[in-house]
């Protein structure tokens, strides 16, 4: 939207963020002259899939992506302070990206590894009929992923002593059980298993 005065804003253009995200915050970057009271031509959007998108919107009636990049967590809250991207990623703690100079979007850089294995919640949740389970590994080794129900019983295996790099990944479970079979809609639960940890959380599969 452009705002034309203190009473009167004007449609003018929708960004769709790569993958069909659905977005999470948004923030202007810097004006690209110092000191100058004018507008900023660099908009940042973070999405609920931990993507972080810079776009040059001189031209607001076809704003251009310029870099992306992936995130820790979801960002709940962003800001830009000289030249940098503050970022609040929910209980992953704030992050920080350094934008490059003019209209050149986010450092490709990925942030920092984490101190230990952090499980996020799936996405999305509920859930119908797939989702994906999300999570960050201090370093590189085993991982095992799996799907519970209410009783305790073990659903599926998504990830059995699989070898996974340090970084972020993701895994989508399409609520089959092991003999590939649709499961009913309930409570779910999923563990994560790596670096020493172990973390579970819920999920709903709403039919």
């Amino acid at each position: 939207y452009e705002v034309l005065g203190l009473n009167s804003v004007q449609y003018v253009n929708e960004i769709c963020l790569p993958g069909g995200s659905a977005p999470s915050a948004v923030a202007a970057g810097t004006p690209t002259s110092p000191g100058k009271a004018h507008a900023s031509n660099e908009l940042f959007v973070a999405g609920f899939s931990q993507d972080l998108h810079a776009y040059d919107i001189s031209d607001i009636s076809n704003p251009v992506l310029l870099a992306s990049t992936q995130t820790l967590g979801v960002v709940e809250y962003m800001e830009v302070h000289n030249g940098v991207l503050y970022t609040a990623e929910g209980s992953v703690g704030l992050g920080s990206y350094e934008i490059s100079g003019g209209a050149s979007g986010v450092d490709d850089e990925q942030p920092a590894l984490p101190d230990r294995a952090f499980l996020h919640t799936n996405f999305p949740n509920p859930f119908n009929p797939s989702t994906t389970i999300r999570f960050d590994l201090p370093r590189s080794g085993e991982v095992t992923l799996e799907i519970f129900d209410v009783a305790g019983k073990l659903i599926r295996v998504l990830a059995g002593g699989a070898d996974m790099s340090a970084g972020p990944q993701e895994v989508m479970w399409h609520g089959h059980d092991e003999t590939d079979r649709q499961v009913p809609s309930g409570v779910y639960f999923y563990r994560l298993e790596a670096a020493g940890q172990s973390e579970t959380k819920q999920m709903v599969l709403l039919k």
